[in-house]
């Protein structure tokens, strides 16, 4: 029964089919190996002992015509005849093969002429000996040959082929560094014993020896010499070739990083920062000392280069983060304070909200009802000072439960009640303003904002002028309406950031703003407020006679703006006003508001000529900002 199993089983499996090729005449093999290159016939000696047998046959004219045939057509630079004794196969498989021909270590591809070996320099170093230790080491020790002076020596040997006296490499400088030839150890033993052999008389004999030597010796020098011009013809050739290589493997990885470096996210904000350019692999691909590769980058390869590099990313962000918040935590609460408000500014600068086709059509509603029923509220809220949003209506329902998540500590955010926990913050930066006002019997609350009866007073003074009067009807409709016809998509947030409540007295973790916010939260809950507050101070910027809906209608550079600190400053420009508060004053945080009057009168209309602004710092603060407590803390270039 198994005999019979067994019987089955071998007629099921396919027989083994026998390859065509290997039972092909040695003459069609022959015709067919005369077309092919020396690495195909390498490849191919090494496919079955029949081919090996026809291709490495030392004795056979035809077989030795091949290798010659295909080294000639081939092989451009090596047009010379292979050495003596050495065969054509022998010849090619010493300059294609690497690696050492006595050790084995690889990448070797150095072939010394002088001595027809491919070897690495260690066991180089073992295979020759200086001409200055050949008597002491060979002669007398070794062979009991004793040599009457050096003279005979050198020409016993000058048949040899050997280095040159100058050297490259430290192993052959001798004890003392002097410069001298070096042989093969082989072949002065051989000179050596075929010297001995011949008699001593008559002395014509060796005499005839010796010229016969250094005849051969400098003819095989200048073999040698010829043999290393064109071998360096083809290593200088493959050198460039090998230097473009890397110069397009260069080229398309640094376009991947690039590339890689300008990508943003859905709300047109850059995925990766400057730390990108700090990660260890960013490092290796661009640093000029890298040893690179001759192979393409392929996608695969940059598949796995992209995952490396996002993971050092991450590690290299959470340690920045970290580092920033100790050195953080030993600054001024001002100081700190002004930066979270600079978080807030280099996130406007690229973000912008994700297009309504990527929200649900259900979200997207409830965002459009969102807008529209908050803006007059906002700007009503901004033209009066009133208190901030809360973090509930700062934070969706839907989103509030992911961004407490993501929060790095259990705390939660609240905004300030009021402008005055702001102020708190600049306490010991304000000087002694409100030391100021009550001296000269100034009251900021009922006096901040020009009453309807103290304006109607100062118009009816200008009667008389029923240009100028119209004039200003004019802009009081225009700030009424402002722009909201403008189109929300080319919203220039910038213009209306030093404004939006959410960055005059941004919401920190437990009121605290020595504690970072996370970059999910600032792009996904915070930011998008700021915009909606923005939108509404487009559509409704506040009525002329506060400072916010002066500067925001286009008037920061009339003289209508007075310091309410003192009253030895005149009307001057929006720009200037504040310059005094910060020279004058030494307040390097100033609250619009409540240090900056709006004056209307009949030179409202003359405009400030200043000077350009170039530091970008003072530009900065001309326009509103209060970043002046980081002109040490940061770069310019930051700004």
């Amino acid at each position: 029964m198994f005999q019979k199993n067994s019987r089955e089983v071998r007629r099921k499996q396919k027989p083994v089919g026998i390859c065509i090729f290997t039972t092909i005449p040695p003459e069609m093999f022959i015709n067919i190996c005369q077309y092919l290159p020396p690495v195909d016939l390498l490849s191919l000696a090494r496919v079955c002992k029949r081919f090996n047998g026809f291709l490495s046959t030392e004795n056979s004219i035809t077989t030795q015509e091949i290798w010659r045939a295909s080294r000639a057509e081939y092989l451009p630079f090596l047009q010379m005849p292979p050495p003596d004794g050495m065969s054509e196969r022998q010849y090619i498989r010493l300059v294609f093969e690497r690696g050492c021909q006595f050790c084995g270590k690889g990448k070797i591809r150095k072939v010394y002429w002088e001595y027809n070996v491919r070897s690495c320099e260690q066991c180089l170093k073992a295979r020759t000996i200086r001409q200055d230790e050949i008597q002491k080491q060979l002669i007398s020790k070794t062979h009991g040959f004793d040599m009457p002076n050096m003279y005979c020596l050198e020409e016993i040997i000058s048949g040899l082929t050997f280095i040159p006296s100058w050297s490259r490499r430290a192993w052959d400088r001798g004890t003392k560094r002097r410069p001298s030839s070096v042989y093969w150890i082989t072949h002065v033993i051989e000179a050596l014993e075929e010297y001995k052999k011949i008699p001593m008389y008559p002395t014509s004999f060796r005499r005839e020896w010796l010229k016969q030597k250094r005849e051969e010796g400098a003819a095989k020098m200048k073999e040698v010499v010829r043999r290393k011009l064109e071998t360096d013809m083809d290593l200088r050739s493959k050198n460039k070739e090998n230097s473009q290589k890397k110069l397009e493997r260069l080229s398309t990885i640094k376009a991947k990083l690039n590339s890689m470096k300008v990508e943003r996210n859905a709300n047109n904000c850059l995925k990766y920062n400057d730390t990108l350019e700090e990660c260890p692999s960013y490092l290796n691909c661009t640093l000029a000392n890298t040893r690179i590769s001759t192979q393409p980058f392929t996608d695969r390869a940059w598949a796995l280069l992209r995952k490396k590099l996002e993971k050092e990313y991450e590690e290299l962000c959470e340690i920045k983060r970290r580092e920033r918040q100790r050195k953080e935590s030993s600054m001024l609460k001002g100081a700190v304070f002004q930066l979270r408000q600079f978080d807030i500014y280099k996130m406007a600068k690229q973000w912008r909200p994700v297009p309504k086709a990527q929200f649900a059509e259900e979200n997207q509603t409830e965002i459009d009802n969102s807008v529209n029923s908050s803006n007059n509220e906002i700007g009503e809220n901004i033209a009066a000072s009133s208190s901030i949003m809360s973090i509930n209506s700062l934070l969706s329902p839907t989103s509030a439960d992911d961004v407490s998540f993501r929060m790095a500590t259990s705390s939660t955010i609240t905004y300030p009640s009021s402008p005055s926990d702001t102020q708190s913050v600049y306490d010991c930066y304000l000087s002694n303003w409100e030391n100021q006002l009550s001296l000269d019997s100034y009251d900021a609350s009922s006096s901040s904002i020009p009453t309807e009866t103290s304006l109607n007073t100062t118009l009816s003074t200008l009667s008389d002028d029923m240009n100028y009067l119209s004039l200003l009807i004019d802009i009081e409709d225009w700030f009424t309406s402002n722009t909201a016809n403008q189109n929300k998509a080319t919203l220039d947030i910038l213009h209306y950031l030093p404004w939006c409540p959410s960055f005059k007295s941004p919401p920190f973790h437990d009121n605290n703003p020595y504690i970072l916010w996370d970059e999910q939260f600032l792009m996904n809950t915070l930011m998008p407020q700021i915009w909606n507050e923005a939108l509404a101070l487009q559509s409704n910027s506040g009525p002329i006679k506060t400072v916010q809906g002066a500067v925001l209608g286009g008037y920061r550079e009339n003289n209508i703006f007075k310091c309410k600190i003192c009253n030895e400053f005149n009307i001057t420009s929006y720009m200037n006003i504040r310059f005094h508060l910060f020279y004058n004053h030494k307040i390097t945080h100033i609250l619009d508001e409540e240090m900056i009057e709006v004056v209307p009168t009949i030179d409202n209309q003359i405009i400030s000529h200043s000077t350009e602004i170039v530091d970008k710092l003072f530009k900065l603060f001309a326009e509103g900002y209060n970043f002046m407590l980081l002109k040490e803390l940061l770069n310019s270039e930051m700004f």
